[in-house]
Order: structure tokens, then sequence, then C-alpha cells
């Protein structure tokens, strides 16, 4: 999907087409599940819709329609690159790039999510992100993933360059493929929408987050008693909406904490600047996190951020200078870090600042889009 009105994976291809066309005059033959888009993109730019709904057998026939049109493409224009723009490892595969083995092909952003602790295997069992759980019998899902995860496979090793968006993810693609055709480039924020201000003398905590068990939204509700203690006027903000949130609002009641918790639900991308502004800082505490944007968003509305060790998260935050990163389902860890950035408002403005200025130098979509230019010139 390309979309200008997310922070999430549909927004980066929108970047990637909009800030490489205009910017270096290359030439996009897109094709994409759905266009939600406000801000045209460049003429340079052309897009093939190939509408599906969002299950497995959506995905099969979308794969199916993105390799007739792909096909289609490659016969009419002069094709230099294949680009398969975010690649989750074991659940996407590219059938143009295994046939034209002629064309240079670039993988990025990728991802990966890491095997978890033996702790919390059971609480994500059927949450992890991008599998492909369906209404399907037990056996034919697990043939299913089986095929998708070997044909996935084979997608990395065909690769000619790979841009993953850390150095975990390297080190995992590495595994599979030589490790010297792997670059580490990041994902961007847009620096212009995001205006940093000092943190408000407040007391507001923010979790911008899917309500998914992945996300760990209940350990930071969990914290917050303890937070309380220390800080009375303490006000818990969770802006998202998903699966979890009854489970969420039953946990506030049995722990009495329900007016220091306010569910905004899911609320318009371009709101978020705002709702930053509004708080004093931002918390994400997932167990599970390949990336984590809302990092990057809140660094760059001058927000210090609260975050856990998740694969992600821990190579965005700088430790004790952007942020603190505490250890995955913890709520004590949690606990102390928040009360620690509450009771020292100086400490919130300096890491703001650091933040803002780690975001414009190695974040901002400009700087992000021309990593991935030299790249396609590394192989045109």
């Amino acid at each position: 999907m390309l979309s200008d009105k997310t922070g999430s994976d549909p927004t980066i291809g929108y970047e990637l087409l909009r800030l490489i066309s205009e910017a270096f005059s290359v030439r996009f033959h897109a094709i994409t599940s759905k266009v939600d888009i406000d801000k045209p993109l460049p003429k340079t730019v052309s897009v093939y819709e190939a509408h599906v709904s969002n299950n497995l057998l959506g995905h099969a026939i979308f794969i199916l329609k993105y390799y007739v049109t792909g096909k289609s493409v490659i016969r009419r224009e002069k094709i230099n690159i294949i680009h398969h723009i975010t690649f989750h490892y074991g659940a996407n595969f590219n059938p143009l790039a295994m046939e034209n083995k002629h064309i240079p092909f670039v993988i990025g952003p990728a991802y990966y999510d890491p095997p978890l602790p033996a702790r919390l295997v059971k609480e994500l069992t059927e949450e992890r992100t991008h599998s492909f759980s369906d209404r399907m019998p037990g056996k034919a899902l697990k043939y299913a993933n089986s095929i998708i995860t070997s044909l996935s496979i084979k997608t990395i090793k065909r690769a000619d360059a790979i841009i993953a968006v850390n150095n975990a993810t390297r080190n995992a693609y590495a595994r599979l493929t030589d490790s010297k055709k792997i670059k580490v480039i990041p994902i961007g924020v847009r620096t212009e929408d995001f205006k940093p201000t000092a943190p408000p003398k407040n007391s507001d905590i923010l979790i911008p987050a899917a309500l998914i068990k992945a996300r760990g939204v209940k350990y930071a509700i969990k914290a917050m008693p303890k937070i309380l203690k220390e800080h009375r006027e303490a006000k818990l903000h969770v802006v998202g909406d998903g699966p979890e949130k009854p489970f969420l609002q039953r946990l506030c009641k049995q722990l009495n904490i329900e007016s220091s918790v306010v569910f905004h639900g899911r609320l318009p991308h371009k709101s978020m600047n705002g709702i930053f502004k509004s708080c004093r800082l931002v918390v994400l505490p997932s167990i599970l996190q390949s990336f984590g944007n809302v990092l990057l968003e809140a660094m760059a509305s001058g927000r210090p951020v609260v975050a856990t060790e998740a694969l992600g998260p821990r190579e965005i935050v700088v430790d004790g200078e952007t942020g603190y990163v505490v250890p995955i389902a913890d709520s004590d860890a949690l606990a102390e870090a928040i009360s620690r950035l509450l009771s020292d408002y100086e400490l919130c403005c300096k890491m703001g600042i650091k933040g803002r200025k780690l975001v414009e130098d190695k974040y901002s979509w400009h700087v992000v889009a021309e990593q991935y230019y030299r790249v396609y010139r590394s192989l045109a």
C-alpha cells in the first residue's frame, strides 16, 4: 500500500518514491495493493493498483496480480532495478526477481523479528507480526507458512543488495547471504511534520501504539500504581486501538487507576504532532518491535522516550541521552524510568534536544532517500 497519511509501512514506499524521484529524476513503476494519498506523487512515478482483501487468499491474489503486471512492465519498459520495498524475513517473496535474474534486485527496508525469550513465547504465540494467520486448518496453515518461508529465503539469496533497518536485522540476513550485499539504512521520519518544542511541565505520559499483545501496553499500565505514589497527577494517554483494549480497560479497573489512564482510540496521523506536544514524555513498552517509527516522531517533536530492549527500539534510543532503554516486560523498570523523567524537567528538555538532533542527522527522510539512491547507483 502507498499512503501519505500514516507513520508506518505504507508511508515508507510513498516517501522513497517521492523523494528519490524529485531529487534524482528516477523513473518509477510501482505496483501496490492500494493507493491512499492526498499529495500526488511526481509525474515520473507510475502507480499500478492491485486492490485485494487483507487475508491469506488476498495476499496470494496480490502476488499473482503483481507478477502479471510486473511482467508486462518489464516487457514494455527499460527496467534497470527491481526494488521490493518493506520486506519481512520469512513472510515475503518476489517472483519477478526470481524470474528476471538479469535485472539487479534490491530488498529494503528489510525487517526481522527475532525468536522470543521462552517466557514470552506463549504470550505472543498467535500474534507474531506479519504471520499469515487465517481461519485455515492448522496443518494447512503450517504448510503454507513453510512454503512462504522457503520462498522468502530464496528471494533473500537472490538479492543483489539488501537494505536492513538496523544492525540486528543485518546480522540475521547475513546468516543467509553474503554480508557484503547488506547495508544498514534506517526508516525515515518527516521532520518537517514534527516541530520540536520544550516539553510541557505536566505529568502526562503518552503511549502511541496498536493495542495488541506485542506492544506490551499492559506493562506500562501495571507500572502506573508505582508511578502514582510519587506523582499523583500522572496521567497515561493511550493513543491506538486493537483487540487488547477491553482487557487493558479491565486491568485499569482492577488496579483502581481508571481516572489516571485515558484511552483516546486511533487518531488521524496528522494530529499526532499536537498529541506529542501535549505530553511530557513518550513510552513504547513493546515486547516485539522490528523498528519503532513512533519513537522517531516523538524524538523529532523534542520528547524524551522510554523504550524496551526489543530489537528495533534498542538501536534507536540512545540510553541515558535521548531517553531510557529498559528490559522487556518489566513494569518496575518502566515505572522507575518514567518517574525519573517526571521528577527532572531539565533532563526531559536535554533529552528532547538531543533526540531532535539525532533525528535530523540520521533519520530525516531526505537523508534516508539519498542513501537509497546511492544503492541504486551502485547497481545500475
